[in-house]
């Protein structure tokens, strides 16, 4: 039983060895790893008692030091860069309709993947221009969307 037992583990085995030809560590140490990664994001994190009070945002400024001077200095690199990421936008989307006509697949998924990353970085920076515009951290998506604050403290 001995003998037998060495040869399939000596010739058998690596010959059907089917997670060594599949890379099953590599898959297995990538996945944990983008897990890893990727946790946090979807993560709902509780507020702690002293969280839970609402920063005004004179207080804000304030706490960083920040003066009326920084702040419309703020305001013009948000507007810029607003600018520039819906300028990226606008280019995605003529560039993808190229694509879409004249071009493989995966060069239209990678453009309209881009162009989402762009498009939520240019909410991302009116979002925050809508906020120092109305003084109020913490707006609302429905706020935003509106135009209105309801609650200006």
């Amino acid at each position: 039983m001995g003998i037998f037992k060495s040869v399939s583990n000596q010739l058998i085995k690596p010959a059907i060895n089917v997670k060594g030809w599949a890379s099953w560590t590599f898959f297995k140490d990538n996945t944990a790893s983008l897990v890893r990664m990727l946790k946090p994001v979807f993560m709902v994190h509780r507020l702690r008692e002293d969280e839970k009070t609402r920063e005004s945002f004179e207080h804000a400024l304030e706490r960083l030091g920040m003066t009326e001077t920084d702040v419309e200095r703020k305001v013009q690199f948000l507007k810029r860069s607003f600018t520039f990421y819906m300028s990226v936008v606008a280019v995605a989307v003529l560039y993808a309709i190229y694509l879409f006509f004249h071009a493989d697949v995966f060069s239209l998924v990678v453009t309209i993947l881009l162009f989402f990353l762009f498009l939520v970085k240019a909410f991302q920076m009116h979002f925050w221009l809508f906020q120092i515009k109305h003084r109020k951290l913490g707006c609302s998506f429905s706020e935003w969307w509106s135009g209105k604050v309801e609650d200006n403290s």
